[in-house]
């Protein structure tokens, strides 16, 4: 099992708000990973303004998501992710939650971390957990 870790890639470059914190629990059993994040974003603005983003899903040692569930965002099922949008109040914050359950192809489950970068900044606060069962931890 190797495990890297996921994030938020913008649509549009120069967007009018900052992806400011996440916090993340990864939990596997030997069928499935289920992911649950909670996402901060900013209003660099004094308008109200519409975020758009591109939330992807690591196809690679997972099926798509059989479980999907989003929190304070309207989102549309992508080829290999969703696609997110919600409002922020002028100069104010979103949290954005996102939960999801993927079945594992092998004993190989991933997590995409590096599409923070996108952001060309890093985030004020960042937290991490991972569950797994204690027979794992052995090895």
């Amino acid at each position: 099992m190797i495990l890297t870790g996921v994030l938020l890639l913008s649509l549009f470059l120069g967007v009018p708000y900052s992806f400011e914190s996440e916090s993340i629990v990864v939990t596997l059993d030997s069928a499935r990973i289920a992911v649950e994040g909670e996402y901060t974003f900013k209003n660099l603005t004094g308008e109200k303004v519409e975020a758009y983003l591109y939330y992807p899903f690591p196809l690679d040692s997972c099926d798509y998501p059989d479980e999907i569930v989003v929190e304070n965002a309207d989102f549309s099922f992508a080829p290999e992710g969703i696609r997110l949008s919600f409002p922020i109040e002028p100069e104010g914050r979103k949290c954005i939650k996102i939960r999801y359950v993927q079945r594992l192809k092998s004993t190989y489950a991933r997590y995409i971390l590096r599409s923070t970068r996108s952001w060309g900044r890093p985030l004020e606060e960042a937290y991490y957990s991972v569950s797994m069962p204690r027979i794992w931890q052995k090895i």
